[in-house]
């Protein structure tokens, strides 16, 4: 029998001993070196704040990527899948408790993915501009993927929802893709925190978001404060893959992400394992790319979708169907 304890104890193992790579430093040294260079006080007010709980607020997959091999999501949320929109415009669709985020009359088809042989129908919300890659399969009926979709997604909702208002300290991560040229405005994120604050009376916001720029290095990042509890870090993360261009360095940024910390608040003995088992998984395909890939690339291509365990309700489903997202 498993208690709690050890399931702590195999937590810190893993954080601790199972990162190693050929150069036989992993996150637990770099960890320490990226606090030495972490001298801005905003920085510090961001990313040495321990939260309840951390999500991604966009731009697309790499964001929820990178957060589950740093081991900071455990659970499927909303946007993990998605595309579209901005960072202001994602908060308010959190803001309003995605009052419009799934309407069959908002919903546009306008493309076509193939994942793993199985090519899926994209459709865009028209009302909210957000892109659906993933979830409706071609040659079923639009109706019938529609509920399953929506059903989908209504856990996730809550089980965001509810996620934040559990919680005292909530940190959202909007990722820009390496092949987004614009760079949001700092209004632009002002009002995108003042969109969470205002909604969720008695829990604190802070907002991190990235920007890729390919002629900066980590350690010439470019810092900025564009308010109270935001944090602009820009510099470069592009994996450079000719594929798929849109692709971060998933190594690097897990490894720059790792010193956020989360509480125990919202975390089960469930999630605790899926943590660890996150970020093994992370390490054994790091290992790949580096040492038996031919091109060397870091990170998947980004079209890898991975559900994480929410509760009964989600177990149930996925084992009642094997393409439970």
């Amino acid at each position: 029998m498993i208690d709690n304890g050890m399931v702590l104890v195999l937590y810190i193992w893993s954080e601790r001993c199972l990162d190693r790579t050929g150069n036989g430093k992993g996150v637990w040294f770099s960890f320490r070196d990226i606090k030495k260079e972490m001298v801005t006080t905003t920085e510090k007010e961001v990313l040495r704040e321990k939260y309840d709980f951390i999500f991604p607020l966009g731009a697309a997959c790499s964001c929820t990527q990178v957060l589950r091999a740093a081991g900071l999501q455990y659970r499927s949320l909303p946007f993990d899948w998605l595309y579209g929109s901005n960072v202001v415009a994602r908060s308010q669709i959190v803001a309003s408790g995605f009052e419009t985020w799934l309407r069959k009359e908002n919903m546009a088809h306008v493309g076509y993915f193939n994942l793993d042989e199985k090519r899926k129908l994209i459709y865009r919300n028209s009302l909210t501009g957000i892109i659906f890659n993933h979830d409706f399969l071609e040659g079923e009926e639009f109706d019938e993927s529609f509920r399953k979709v929506s059903a989908k997604y209504n856990r996730r909702i809550e089980r965001l929802l509810g996620a934040i208002r559990n919680s005292r300290t909530v940190l959202a991560v909007f990722l820009d893709s390496p092949d987004t040229a614009a760079i949001a405005d700092d209004e632009e994120l002002i009002a995108a925190r003042r969109n969470l604050e205002a909604a969720f009376p008695g829990v604190k916001f802070n907002l991190l978001y990235l920007h890729n720029l390919d002629e900066v290095p980590y350690g010439e990042r470019r810092v900025e404060s564009p308010g109270e509890g935001i944090l602009k870090l820009m510099y470069c993360y592009n994996a450079f893959n000719r594929r798929f261009p849109y692709q971060v360095d998933i190594s690097a940024l897990a490894l720059q992400l790792s010193v956020l910390r989360l509480s125990w608040r919202n975390l089960t003995r469930q999630d605790v394992w899926q943590l660890i088992k996150n970020r093994c998984r992370f390490r054994r395909k790091r290992f790949q790319f580096r040492y038996l890939s031919r091109d060397g690339a870091s990170g998947s291509s980004g079209d890898e979708q991975k559900e994480l365990p929410g509760g009964v309700e989600e177990e149930a489903a996925a084992k009642s169907s094997c393409s439970a997202k």
